[in-house]
Formats: structure tokens, sequence, C-alpha cells
């Protein structure tokens, strides 16, 4: 019999244990349900209580497709390793009392329709994109079957688990709802919340120890009504009922933009990723071995 509900991590490759490993942390601060891993990884943390062996890795987004079915609970709540919980979210278990998966639309439809050429793989335009990033999902042979086929599909022509995703939902008879957006927002892309957020995703390699989570989490919550979010990397600001407001709100907009892409990025964020990457790269190989591929 599996353990009731639980989340569940899928992290192949180091850089992505590391993020789990704070992720789990987090949200071990919040609630009490078992954590579980499925890694190709020799992983050996306390945070975990399932540790499940990838013995054939892709590294790439199918490793998700590949071993979501592979939790070891009825109920699951699956995060990206760079999802993190921020207060409490029991609240999606019961949701599967109803339905048999839940998963947030993406409010950008980024990979949908404008990563390469714009395809909708036979999948009528108005279906959504959902985020992958946080789902909550039954443990059953329908689901399951859902699950068999977004992995043939991520295997075919499409460029992104997303895609596959949307494509074998269309398919399914699975029951499924949306998630609200405060239960999977993204960091690094503009979009508008209004209440307390839940999850946050999309800090990447960012976040080191769960006391940085907390300071993106202020930001995000020290206003709960109606608030965008907002990325300099992604996106452009319009005022769409003034032409002189979107005169003003593209041109803050693009001043802003060049102020991260000219000065900030190049001489302070690239420099601090370098170094990070690089300690990374000797602990994870030692500095013989780093120094060497560094060479070649």
């Amino acid at each position: 019999m599996h353990p009731d509900r639980g989340i569940l991590y899928i992290a192949t490759g180091p850089k992505y244990v590391r993020q789990a490993i704070v992720s789990a942390e987090k949200a071990s601060e919040v609630t009490e349900l078992p954590i579980a891993i499925v890694s190709d990884q020799d992983v050996d943390h306390p945070i975990f209580d399932y540790i499940i062996k990838d013995h054939n890795p892709k590294h790439s987004y199918i490793d998700k497709a590949r071993n979501i079915s592979k939790s070891p609970f009825d109920k699951t709540l699956f995060l990206d390793t760079d999802a993190y919980v921020l207060s409490d979210i029991m609240e999606l278990f019961e949701l599967l009392d109803e339905f048999e998966l839940a998963a947030a639309v993406d409010p950008n439809e980024v990979v949908l329709r404008y990563s390469g050429e714009r395809h909708f793989d036979n999948v009528p335009e108005s279906v959504p994109e959902y985020n992958t990033g946080v789902i909550v999902y039954r443990n059953n042979e329908r689901v399951n079957n859902l699950m068999q086929n977004w992995v043939s599909y991520c295997t075919t022509a499409n460029p992104n688990d997303q895609i596959g995703f949307r494509k074998a939902l269309y398919e399914s008879d699975v029951r499924i709802t949306a998630l609200s957006p405060v239960y999977n927002t993204l960091i690094n892309w503009p979009v508008q919340v209004t209440g307390e957020v839940k999850i946050i995703h999309g800090v990447g390699g960012s976040i080191s120890d769960s006391s940085e989570v907390e300071k993106v989490a202020d930001r995000v919550n020290k206003k709960t009504g109606v608030r965008i979010l907002y990325s300099l990397r992604h996106g452009h600001v319009v005022y769409p009922t003034s032409k002189y407001g979107t005169i003003i709100t593209r041109k803050y907009s693009s001043i802003m933009r060049y102020t991260f892409d000219r000065i900030y990025t190049p001489f302070v964020h690239r420099p601090i990723y370098l170094l990070n990457k690089r300690v990374q790269n000797v602990c994870d190989n030692g500095i013989l071995n780093t120094i060497k591929k560094e060479l070649m």
C-alpha cells in the first residue's frame, strides 16, 4: 500500500539534487509531509524519506515525464527543484477528492507560442499550456496512462515537456482542474497575482539556502492585493487604455531592461554566477579535474 500523500522531486544531475535539497528543506518548515526524490545520483540526505533511483537519465525535460509515475504516494505534489513552498498547501490534496490532476495554466505560454515554430500539434489553440513545475495528481491507472502518453510525446517532435503534456491532457479522460496562480507563481516572468502566494517557482540556481527563499517570499507577499510581479528579463509593460501611458511605460521598460542587460548582468550578475559555477564544479569534480576541463 502506498503512503497517502507526499511531495516528489525529480533531479537528474548534481545541480538539481542541490536545488531539491534546498526546496525540500523549505517545504519541511511548513509541512510534515513525507518527501521523495527520484535521481540518478547517490542521494544521501535525511530530508528525503524515499530515494528512488533513475538508472537511465536523459538529463533533459523528458526525465520529468519519465519518472513522475514513480511516486510512492497515493496523492502526490510534484515540485520542480526550483519551486518553493511558502505556507500551508494541504488544500491541494483535498482537490484530489474531486479531480485526478491539477496544474496551473502557464500565463505566458512561451513554449507554445514563442519557442521556435508555432505549432499546436493538432490540439485546438484555445487549449491552454499548463506549467509542469507544480502538479498535484492521484496514483491511478488513468493518470499513469496519461503520463505514459506524455513520455511518448516528449520523445517525438515536441521541443519541451509542456507541449507534450498539453497534448496528453487533451487526449486524456483524466478529470483535471486548473490551480490558482498563487500555487505556482513564476518569479522570472511577468504575472499578476492576488492574495498570499503559496508556491514560488522559477528562481533557478540563484537560491542556495532557505533564508534566501524567505527574502524572495517577503518581497512577493509584502502586499497581498492585486499586484504584478515583473521581470526585466522578459516581457514589456503596456498601458492598453492610454496612448501616452503606453509610451511612458514602454520607455520605462526599455530603460530598465537596457540597464539590466548592459550594466547589471555583465558587471554584477554574470561574474557572481560564474564564480558560483566554478566553486560548484570544484566541489563536484575536484580541483584537478576542474582545471583539466577548463583547459581542454
